[in-house]
């Protein structure tokens, strides 16, 4: 049987792989250097999580206002 829960590993791996770009985006300038890379990373994971719980197909567009308050919210300006 497959176990639903995704290992703790993986997760490990996934959260330290999107903190490294999250932090490569700052060093090259195109996202804001004031946040922490690391709590970007888990409100990120925590954003896109929670959309399971809410989001129903044919409400919100959801994709495009995740990516919009993401990018302009973290864009350096």
């Amino acid at each position: 049987p497959v176990d639903p829960e995704p290992d703790e590993r993986v997760l490990d791996l996934v959260d330290r792989r999107l903190t490294a770009l999250v932090q490569a985006a700052i060093d090259e300038g195109d996202l804001r250097s004031d946040l922490d890379p690391r709590l970007v990373t888990r409100l990120l994971f925590g954003m896109v999580n929670s959309v399971v719980e809410w989001y129903r197909p044919g409400g919100l567009d959801v994709a495009d206002a995740l990516v919009a308050l993401v990018f302009d919210g973290l864009r350096r300006q």
